[in-house]
């Protein structure tokens, strides 16, 4: 069994993350929350590994090298996309500029121009 040692969590979010104390009190208690397989990726982060997580199609190193994310913040936004798909999503979509399809299957898209129907499918 691997245990996180919570000091050396805390001592990671202020001067990894840039946290203040509150804040860094306040993620280790959504953490503590956390099920196994997240609490693995944390422990990963902890011990200088890249995590293999994904969630809606949504994925760590996506999240980290794309978005500029921190890693703690990056396994606590996959665990709310776990929890909470659809705001999780609308959130990513206005505030991390994506597209609101993540996750979601393809759909055609239908565009109108100049009284022509221009159909796009993937």
């Amino acid at each position: 069994m691997k245990i996180i040692k919570y000091i050396s969590l805390f001592r990671y979010l202020i001067e990894d993350e840039g946290l203040n104390p509150t804040s860094a009190y306040r993620n280790i208690q959504r953490i503590r929350k956390l099920p196994h397989e997240f609490k693995q990726a944390v422990f990963d982060v902890l011990s200088s590994y890249v995590p293999d997580i994904e969630v809606e199609g949504v994925s760590f190193r996506e999240l980290t090298e794309n978005d500029e994310m921190k890693p703690i913040r990056a396994i606590l936004m996959l665990d709310w996309l776990r929890r909470e798909p659809a705001i999780a999503t609308r959130y990513m979509a206005t505030e991390r500029n994506r597209s609101v399809m993540v996750g979601l299957p393809k759909q055609k898209v239908v565009e109108q121009v100049n009284e022509k129907d221009i159909i796009i499918e993937d």
